[in-house]
């Protein structure tokens, strides 16, 4: 997971001397009105004194966020994969991390009973093929 915002945001951040209140200062989008995630990033980087105001924009599709991001308006912390693209073509750029990115971890579970269901416990299965060539 990575800061990121339009060029021109990010270049306004960066330029920061103090990258927690420049932050402080710019919408934040984000995943949830929680905002785990961007609080995680700011832990993770020295920044848990940080009072962010609530999301700007707060919603459950990555891709819109991102989408919303790339037009220019506010900051965020996103998934490498989601971003990688938008970075290559300079739709998106880094905001630097004093410490480094964070990493997003996931489990899943199936209940047995769940696994008698064909479909899903094929989708289980090629999640494991996967995860064992990795």
């Amino acid at each position: 997971m990575m800061a990121v915002a339009a060029p021109a945001v990010a270049d306004r951040l960066n330029a920061a001397d103090n990258l927690g209140a420049a932050l402080g200062r710019e919408p934040a989008v984000a995943y949830g009105v929680e905002r785990p995630v961007l609080d995680d990033w700011l832990r993770h980087n020295g920044m848990q004194a940080i009072k962010l105001p609530p999301p700007a924009i707060a919603g459950q599709d990555l891709r819109g966020l991102c989408r919303i991001l790339r037009d220019g308006f506010g900051w965020s912390v996103m998934p490498e994969y989601l971003c990688r693209r938008y970075l290559d073509r300079g739709e998106l750029a880094q905001i630097r991390a004093p410490v480094g990115h964070i990493l997003q971890q996931y489990f899943l579970i199936w209940a047995p009973s769940a696994l008698r269901e064909p479909r899903i416990a094929h989708a289980r299965q090629t999640l494991l093929w996967g995860l064992s060539e990795a």
